[in-house]
């Protein structure tokens, strides 16, 4: 008499198999999300190129419509800017704070109150504190700031990272005749001659003018 073996119909998925399953979707995931974060860093970066290359040629145009006595007496009254004896463009100490004077000058807000002037229109839209497109080239204000005054404490100029840039006049990079230096400290937020987070020199990722 022959024996009929039953085999049990499987189901469901091993431990093992879902394990496996879970470890290949977590990989795709990171591939996937390092990718995007790669993409995004590409983004900024050109934006920053871009920002720089604008500011730079604006600056340069401005300065060469030429600024009179009266321009730079308000400028040195009212917004402290310093401009040496025989020098076109504002001194710039490449710190944080350094771009308020190439507001100033680009937007006609020659007293820092928060409002461009209009018969000095800013050279890009992205400059006016007022803004509220995408690519403000300032530190964005809240409603509440708006409403309550300005702080003008903020009208300084910040590259996609939301970090300051930095303006040297004169230069040290671009050290030609009335050159000046304009900058960005990247992703990583670290300047040349500063060790970053990685253990690199901050200035490798820096975008710049020169």
């Amino acid at each position: 008499m022959n024996r009929i073996k039953h085999q049990s119909k499987r189901s469901g998925f091993t431990l093992i198999e879902i394990l496996t399953v879970i470890i290949i979707l977590a990989v795709l995931g990171g591939i996937g999300f390092g990718t995007y974060m790669l993409v995004i860093k590409q983004s900024k970066s050109t934006q920053a190129k871009v920002m720089i290359e604008n500011i730079s040629a604006s600056l340069e145009n401005r300065i060469g419509q030429g600024l009179t006595a009266d321009d730079i007496d308000i400028l040195k009254q009212n917004s402290g800017i310093v401009f040496d004896i025989g020098n076109l463009y504002p001194n710039g100490d490449g710190k944080d704070g350094s771009t308020i004077s190439i507001y100033a000058i680009l937007s006609g807000d020659f007293d820092l109150s928060g409002e461009v002037d209009d018969d000095r229109q800013p050279m890009f839209p992205q400059i006016d504190p007022e803004y509220a497109g995408k690519g403000q080239y300032l530190i964005r204000q809240s409603e509440e700031q708006l409403k309550g005054g300005r702080d003008t404490t903020k009208l300084i100029m910040v590259d996609p990272w939301n970090q300051p840039l930095r303006y040297k006049y004169p230069g040290d990079k671009n050290n030609v005749e009335n050159g000046f230096d304009i900058w960005s400290l990247g992703p990583d937020g670290f300047d040349a001659g500063t060790l970053n987070e990685d253990g690199d020199d901050g200035g490798l990722d820096n975008i710049t003018n020169w």
